[in-house]
C-alpha cells in the first residue's frame, strides 16, 4: 500500500473488516472516501453501488491523523462461501460444510432454508478455520460454489471442509493451510 506523502498528516493503512455504513464507506468506524478507489467483488471490477452493510471489505489507503477519517486506494471483497443451505439450527447454519454462526449484528437478506443457495461474508471465528460469523448472508443465483477453509490430505485426495478437490490448481495447496476456493 501506498503512504500518504510526508506533511499531508495521513498514514499508510491496510485494514479489514466489515462494512457498518455509508456516506463513505465505514468500516471499524472509520469513514473512508472511495469515489476514487479501485473496487473489487469476489476478484471481479465493481463500483462503489455493489457494496453492502456487513461485506467484509480489505481496504489499502491512507488514514488521516484525526483516526476518524481517511481516502480508499483499493477495496476489496470477497464472500467466504456460496453454495446451498446444508443445515439450520438456532443462530447457526451450514454451507459448504462451514458452520456458521449468525449474530445480532449480521445482515441476513434471505430466508435461511435446506437448499436455499446463499452467499455468505464473515470472519474466522477459530483458529482451525472450522469456524465462522457471518456478518451478510444473501441470496445467491448461479453455478458458483465458495468455500473457505483449512486444507486436509495430500496428493490426489485434498479436501476442504469434507469437500474433495480435484485439479491442477489443487495439487498446490498446502495441508493445515486456510484457502478460499472458488469452483
Amino acid at each position: 500500500h501506498a503512504a500518504a506523502a510526508p506533511g499531508t498528516g495521513g498514514t499508510g493503512i491496510s485494514v479489514l473488516g466489515p462494512i457498518s455504513g455509508f456516506g463513505s464507506v465505514v468500516i471499524n468506524g472509520v469513514h473512508y472516501d472511495e469515489s476514487g478507489a479501485r473496487i473489487t467483488l469476489d476478484g471481479a471490477g465493481a463500483g462503489s453501488s455493489a457494496l453492502r452493510l456487513g461485506m467484509v471489505a480489505d481496504v489499502q489507503g491512507t488514514r488521516a491523523a484525526d483516526g476518524l477519517t481517511g481516502v480508499a486506494q483499493s477495496i476489496d471483497i470477497w464472500s467466504i462461501a456460496q453454495g446451498p443451505v446444508a443445515s439450520t439450527g438456532a443462530g447457526s447454519f451450514t454451507v459448504m460444510g462451514m458452520n456458521i454462526t449468525l449474530k445480532s449484528a449480521t445482515f441476513v437478506e434471505v430466508a435461511l432454508s435446506v437448499g436455499q443457495k446463499v452467499a455468505v461474508w464473515g470472519l474466522q471465528a477459530d483458529a482451525g478455520g472450522s469456524q465462522w460469523v457471518a456478518t451478510r448472508v444473501e441470496a445467491a443465483a448461479g453455478s458458483k460454489a465458495v468455500v473457505t477453509g483449512t486444507v486436509a490430505g495430500s496428493g490426489d485426495s485434498r479436501s476442504i471442509n469434507g469437500i474433495r478437490l480435484t485439479g491442477d490448481k489443487a495439487d498446490g495447496l498446502s495441508a493445515g493451510v486456510i484457502y478460499r476456493v472458488e469452483g
